[in-house]
């Protein structure tokens, strides 16, 4: 039995398309038929047996075909386009065809397959073995439903079975072809005038609502967007556009279709503004979310943000069935192209579009996305892995440079010609050539060679040195010789707008600065493109990116370039970092101990450091147990910026612990050994002694280690902020220390080293009061000489003429000391004043002088305090050595009532008492024997004033 199969369908791209399905006949005489009316060309296909022989001829627009007597021919169904009439007889077939029409015979394995092709259409030479459904029951279909355009049901669905009538454009469409405004389709609103917007570049804008869904996509030099809104477009308004002056529109049955050209070095992007869906053509394609595949229970699940509608149409290039997904917002497709047996996605620009190679294929839209099911054993296909999700991502990434990602052995031999070619080539043609062969060294990881003949090449050719290749090629070079110093010349403006070029940009960043963030949000979009370099390159750069984005915030990133590189070298300290960015602290251990444990010396450092670090962080150890296990490992990495920052970390831990003087010796040993950032780590030796003087932790210090580590740091008081406090109490905490003959010597280095006179004057001070407590008055004059300056305080001034004025004393020189406070009217001034003059027995003068102080000390009420008493005591014996005897009076009548008692109080009233006289006063005399016998206790008090 003989089958015949009508198809109104064009051969797909990539394999037959589907069609629908529609019962007849009976299960002996007849076969199931499937029609459809579409635009390109009609088929029929005769299922015959692989060895039936048969005889095709053709009379103006009749057509006959003949099988051997034996071929019982089924009944034929309704002709598919292009042909008038199909009737059997038997053996034999009888097609008649419109006009002119032409066709195409091709024999497929059991099928005989007749296309009748439109008389004028172009259809792609590119035949494709046609399926024939023969086993598929009428209960696998899908229904064939059209979701409205406000939010998709979840059980819409547009399958396979049944391509839309009507639906175009097709590879011969033209401007001619648009719908005009006398539609008279019920669906059909009125027209929509796109605006051109030149100020914004190639671009015009579809006004359609907000719950419009869009897609995009591309094929050969074309491009189509799908609207999931069935209405008129005028596209009259750019006509004047040499962009898009072809574009054409078509109304399908569920949505809208627009074409136009879109030439190869151009991108093509749809975005959504508040007038509508703009469509633009640009340099540069902006980075696209790719949609993943996630295949569940032999149904493929596609999430999208906002999924919009399913609409189907035939494909404008080959005019196959395409099943398309339109989204409500942009910014998200199936970027890669892909291919099953049932189904093959195309490569959009946004969106979902599928092209079903079976009637069972059906795209759905749910509120999560869309769900691609098949027939009653699912679909068949196999789990889409990271690489390909990641390889699907870059395919969208701009490219600037042809680095060859070739076999080692290939790229050898490529070096190898291209070295003899750039030597045979004239002088003013090696240029070019020589920048060739470095892009092959640079594949085969010889990046330092590569610099040095680009180097080469730019000095003897001057066009090459001015080329923005040139300029990017050597600096991507510096950078992959570990030289990230050479290679400024890959911020060359020049060169932006290329997604490569912001990636290796990054690069030099990450390798300036650990963890960038900068560096990690660039890597997050361009880091697709490491993966496809040659592993010269790849290996080399992969375990910075990797590492940059986990430590700089992009660590889902990270971990999706990391499942799309398994074969990758150098990437276990990333890894070990993702484990610790994702909270597994002992799985991030254990994976640093394996690096600390191994060969590579650079990992082997790195992940003791970290592995201390989190020991640390996890209370495992101690900040000194810490820095001692750091300060093991300087001696495994010598030289370069992770020696000074493991030397700082060092010090900044020892200061954790308390032993300063060992974390201010780490800093001072690393200024020593790294003076090209001398600067740098001297800022931190001055915080770090500043933070130890501004705090209490020079209370816990012992006075030698004080002593030592003042004397170790005394040039970094100069250049500390807020100077003058520090010096006062730095010199006031050596002043106080029981180490005069350690203390003494620092003070002078101190004083000597001291900016200027205020600070000069103060530390001289200290050493001064530290001699006169040591009975050095000559010492006690020779600091306050060294020290003297002008512009000094007042406080300090009459300090120093204090202490001034007691080592003249001590030495004799009372006239000096006396003249030493010459001016100086200060309680501190006063008091020394008195004691001179008490010393010298100068009693009207010492009388005139504690008169002053008590004055200005003693309040006219109230209690006296034991100092009031004692200056008062003072005050009483001078009087009476004076023989003031007025005063006595005074005294006794205003401060008798107020001394109270006391040995003090006693020694007043004995003081200011009135001489005898009488006899009568002898009772009197006699209480004042009695209160002489306090004097003693009186004088001690005094003393110890």
């Amino acid at each position: 039995m003989t089958r015949i199969v009508a198809i109104g369908l064009a051969a797909s791209l990539l394999g037959p398309s589907a069609w629908a399905e529609e019962a007849g006949g009976t299960a002996a005489a007849t076969v199931s038929v499937r029609v459809g009316t579409h635009i390109g060309f009609g088929r029929v296909v005769f299922d015959v047996a692989a060895a039936d022989r048969y005889r095709l001829t053709r009379e103006g627009d009749t057509v006959s075909i003949r099988f051997p007597a034996a071929t019982a021919l089924g009944a034929a169904p309704p002709g598919p386009n292009n042909v008038r009439s199909l009737r059997t007889t038997a053996a034999n077939a009888e097609i008649v065809v419109v006009p002119g029409a032409i066709l195409r015979e091709m024999r497929v394995d059991g099928h005989v397959v007749i296309d009748v092709l439109d008389p004028a259409a172009q259809v792609s030479a590119k035949p494709a073995a046609p399926v024939v459904q023969t086993a598929a029951p009428p209960a696998a279909r899908v229904p064939d439903t059209v979701m409205a355009s406000d939010g998709p049901p979840a059980t819409a669905s547009v399958s396979a079975a049944r391509p839309a009538v009507g639906d175009g454009p097709s590879p011969a469409m033209t401007q001619k072809e648009q719908p005009g405004s006398a539609d008279n389709s019920p669906l059909a609103g009125p027209p929509i005038k796109p605006t051109a917007i030149p100020a914004e570049g190639a671009a015009f804008t579809i006004p359609f609502g907000p719950r419009t869904g869009a897609a995009l996509f591309r094929r050969g030099g074309s491009a189509y967007a799908v609207f999931d809104e069935r209405r008129p477009v005028d596209l009259a308004a750019l006509h004047a556009s040499p962009v898009f002056e072809k574009a054409v529109v078509r109304e399908l049955q569920t949505g809208t279709l627009i074409g136009f050209n879109a030439p190869a070095n151009l991108a093509v992007a749809l975005t959504q503004t508040p007038s509508g869906w703009k469509i633009a053509m640009q340099a540069a394609s902006k980075p696209t979310r790719a949609i993943p595949l996630t295949p569940n229970d032999g149904q493929l699940g596609l999430p999208v943000e906002a999924p919009g509608n399913v609409v189907s149409l035939a494909d404008p290039d080959s005019g196959a069935t395409l099943l398309v997904g339109t989204l409500r917002n942009p910014g998200q497709a199936v970027l890669m192209g892909r291919r099953t047996p049932e189904f093959a996605f195309v490569p959009a620009v946004q969106g979902v579009v599928v092209e079903p190679f079976a009637d069972s294929i059906a795209l759905r839209a749910v509120p999560a996305g869309f769900v691609l099911t098949g027939g009653v054993g699912g679909l068949a296909m196999t789990k889409p892995s990271p690489a390909t999700e990641a390889a699907a991502v870059a395919m969208y990434l701009t490219r600037r440079f042809k680095l060859p990602a070739q076999s080692a052995d290939a790229l050898s031999h490529r070096l190898t010609g291209g070295i003899a070619d750039a030597a045979m080539a004239p002088p003013r043609a090696r240029g070019p050539k020589r920048r060739a062969v470095a892009t092959i060294m640079l594949s085969l990881g010889l990046a330092a060679e590569a610099q040095a003949l680009l180097a080469i090449v730019a000095e003897q050719d001057p066009k090459e040195a001015a080329s923005p290749d040139t300029i990017g090629l050597t600096a991507i070079a510096g950078l992959l010789a570990g030289r990230p110093g050479d290679a400024a010349g890959i911020a060359d403006p020049r060169l932006t707008g290329s997604d490569e070029v912001a990636l290796w940009r990054g690069v030099r960043q990450a390798m300036q600065e650990d963890g960038s963030p900068e560096a990690a949000s660039v890597f997050a979009a361009t880091a697709p493109l490491v993966p496809l370099y040659p592993p010269g390159i790849r290996d080399r750069v992969l375990p910075l990116v990797a590492e940059t984005m986990i430590l700089g915030g992009e660590a889902a990133a990270a971990k999706r370039l990391l499942a799309t590189a398994k074969d990758a070298k150098g990437l276990g300290f990333a890894r070990a970092l993702l484990k610790q960015a994702d909270g597994d602290a002992a799985g991030a251990l254990e994976a640093l101990d394996a690096l600390a444990a191994g060969h590579d010396q650079r990992d082997r450092v790195r992940a003791a450091t970290r592995s201390v670090e989190l020991r640390l962080a996890a209370g495992q150890l101690e900040a000194g147990q810490a820095a001692d296990a750091l300060d093991k490992l300087r001696y495994a990495w010598r030289g370069d910026k992770r020696e000074v920052a493991l030397r700082e970390r060092v010090a900044d831990l020892r200061q954790r612990a308390g032993a300063w003087r060992a974390g201010l010796a780490e800093l001072r040993s690393a200024e020593a050994d790294f003076p090209d950032r001398a600067q740098a780590l001297h800022a931190h030796l001055s915080t770090m002694f500043a933070t130890l003087l501004e705090g209490e932790a020079t209370d816990a210090l012992t006075p030698l280690d004080l002593v030592a580590l003042v004397d170790e740091n005394a040039d970094l008081i100069k250049a500390m902020p807020e100077r003058a406090a520090f010096e006062a109490r730095l010199a006031d905490r050596l002043l106080a220390l029981d180490l005069p003959a350690r203390a003494a010597p620092l003070l002078e280095k101190l004083a000597a080293s001291a900016p200027d006179s205020a600070g000069r004057g103060g530390f001289g001070t200290r050493l001064a009061e530290l001699r006169l407590r040591e009975g050095d008055a000559p010492g006690v004059l020779t600091a306050l000489a060294a020290s003297a300056g002008p512009n000094m305080e007042p406080t300090l001034t009459e300090q120093r003429a204090i202490l001034a004025s007691a080592a003249k004393a001590r030495l004799g020189d009372t006239p000096g000391a006396i003249e030493a406070l010459a001016g100086l009217t200060g309680a501190g001034a006063d008091t020394a004043r008195a004691a001179l003059y008490e010393q010298a027995g100068d009693w009207p003068a010492a009388q005139r002088s504690l008169a002053a102080m008590g004055a200005s000390a003693i309040p006219e009420s109230g209690d006296l305090t034991d100092v009031h008493r004692q200056l008062l005591v003072r005050l009483a014996i001078a009087a009476e050595r004076a023989d003031d005897r007025e005063a006595l009076g005074a005294l006794r009548a205003t401060m008798g009532a107020r001394f109270g008692g006391g040995p003090l109080a006693d020694m007043l009233r004995l003081l200011t008492a009135e001489p005898v006289r009488a006899a009568g006063d002898l009772p009197r005399a006699a209480k004042e024997m009695g209160l002489a016998r306090a004097v003693p206790a009186g004088l001690a008090a005094l003393k110890t004033h």
